[in-house]
């Protein structure tokens, strides 16, 4: 019997620390991560870096670094970027990894350079507190943005609050297609933004190119 109990013991201490540890945080630099114990579920950790231009006077620029754990099977290792009419953009860059306190690394935005027209042409917009595009212009993608997208998020000054409704089309990068829905939660400490779609619609190209 006693041997019996000092496996389960042994066994138990053993699950225990099996289990992966993340570093954990959420701010514009992440300068002060906790560390935290995920679940038996939570085989991954992340480090993720984003910014959002909305493109309106109304809302400022969104910077954010998020660190969690997360899943082998759902953590998203790529980057995105998207652009839409009136100066809107979004850029983030996700990184995976898979053993204790791995997501210490550093991740930057992808580059934002000037690049030449690609020859895909896409419907763009962008509608604040507004779920439905009522003004719909031909936006020229450039660079790597050879996707077209739409996409809606809400914003608001409270994690609690509902939120204002955005829409907005444009161009973006084929992983864009791919992106897990619903979108993760961006928060600073002015804003938090929801998303509640992105998906990839149909452009055309330019055919005098």
């Amino acid at each position: 019997m006693k041997a019996v109990l000092s496996i389960c013991f042994l066994w138990g201490l053993f699950s225990q620390g099996a289990l992966l540890e993340c570093y954990t945080c959420v701010g514009e630099e992440c300068k002060t991560p906790k560390i935290q114990n995920c679940t038996a579920e939570q085989d991954a950790c992340y480090v993720a870096i984003a910014e959002v231009i909305l493109g309106s006077s109304i809302v400022p620029r969104q910077h954010v670094m998020v660190k969690q754990c997360d899943k082998v099977r759902t953590c998203w290792d790529k980057q995105l970027s998207l652009s839409t009419v009136k100066g809107g953009s979004y850029r983030a860059n996700i990184k995976c990894c898979y053993t204790d306190l791995c997501n210490n690394m550093n991740v930057s935005l992808p580059e934002t350079v000037e690049s030449p027209p690609n020859g895909i042409h896409c419907p763009s917009c962008f509608a604040f507190d507004s779920t439905v595009c009522t003004e719909v212009e031909n936006l020229t993608c450039t660079g790597n943005e050879t996707k077209c997208v739409q996409g809606a998020i809400k914003i608001s000054t409270d994690p609690a609050e509902e939120g204002v409704p955005i829409i907005f089309q444009g161009c973006a990068t084929p992983t864009a297609c791919q992106f897990p829905v619903p979108l993760p939660g961006i928060s600073s400490e002015h804003m938090h933004l929801t998303g509640e779609q992105l998906q990839c619609i149909k452009g055309y190209e330019d055919l005098t190119v």
